[in-house]
């Protein structure tokens, strides 16, 4: 997934930032789950603990499939990999739910990010 991002969709020159989002972005949440967070967000419904799970799971991917492409994490052993990730990965799947949470954002605008 991520070698899309950096040999097809993105040019060898782009940033960090970008072939991060790329990279990110390229493990879907899914329609349904979308649809949960939406109503979660827009009108306050409380979000399901399948719904949950699923996130979290989705989003522990996302930060695997980002790490993954980086040269540097990609030079570690593969059990250097596994423990940089077991130990980070909640750490980051935290902060990217607070940049979703954030509260001048509404709706779409939070799924969107």
């Amino acid at each position: 997934m991520y070698s899309n991002c950096t040999k097809v969709l993105l040019p060898p020159h782009s940033t960090v930032v970008e072939r991060h989002e790329c990279a990110y972005r390229s493990v879907p949440f899914g329609e349904e789950l979308i649809k949960e967070m939406v109503m979660m967000s827009a009108f306050g419904l409380p979000m399901s603990t399948s719904g949950a799970m699923t996130a979290y799971r989705l989003m522990i991917r996302r930060v695997a499939t980002m790490a993954e492409g980086l040269a540097d994490f990609a030079g570690l052993s593969r059990s250097s990999r596994a423990a940089v990730l077991k130990r980070n990965a909640d750490l980051m799947v935290s902060l990217r739910g607070a940049v979703f949470f954030e509260e001048k954002k509404r709706g779409l605008e939070q799924a969107s990010r």
